[in-house]
């Protein structure tokens, strides 16, 4: 009872303060280290990347992936999602971006330029360019790599929380 062979947690860490999340994380580390198999799930794709072999995505009873993080990432579509703020409506900047080479997707959102790019940050002097010729002015920058979540919204078509 003391020396399980496997240990099934649901979503250990929430609520735990930064420091205590930590602290569970280097526990359950040294528990695999000693050959426990540990079944967990969680919500929060860092906490599944950073600690598990193997995981899989499943939502609503479907088993929609199983692999190694590394493996599940590369499988996120899209490439690097770029993310402009502009000052008005990015609608006209987004017709511009669907042009720049190395653009797979397009979406505006008000005042929000989404773009999915296999060139990474190198798409975004085209971006920058495509909005202020669109008579906007970009405030915010936000670049995401591939991820676990988002392979977890393609997979689902929806966000986690």
């Amino acid at each position: 009872m003391h020396e399980p062979d496997i240990i099934f947690l649901d979503e250990p860490t929430v609520g735990l303060d930064p420091q205590a999340r930590l602290d569970l994380w280097e526990i359950l580390r040294d528990l695999h280290r000693r050959g426990r198999t540990i079944v967990m799930t969680t919500h929060y794709m860092d906490e599944a990347d950073r600690l598990c072999d193997r995981l899989a995505i499943i939502d609503r009873g479907r088993l929609l992936a199983l692999d190694t993080p590394r493996t599940l990432k590369s499988r996120a579509p899209g490439g690097t999602l770029i993310e402009l703020v502009l000052d008005g409506d990015a609608a006209p900047a987004a017709k511009v971006a669907e042009a720049i080479d190395g653009v797979s997707h397009v979406e505006a959102n008000n005042g929000l330029l989404r773009v999915q790019s296999n060139r990474g940050g190198q798409t975004l002097p085209a971006l920058i360019e495509a909005a202020e010729n669109s008579g906007r002015t970009v405030t915010d920058i936000h670049l995401l790599q591939p991820s676990l979540e988002t392979l977890f919204v393609s997979l689902t078509g929806r966000k986690l929380g």
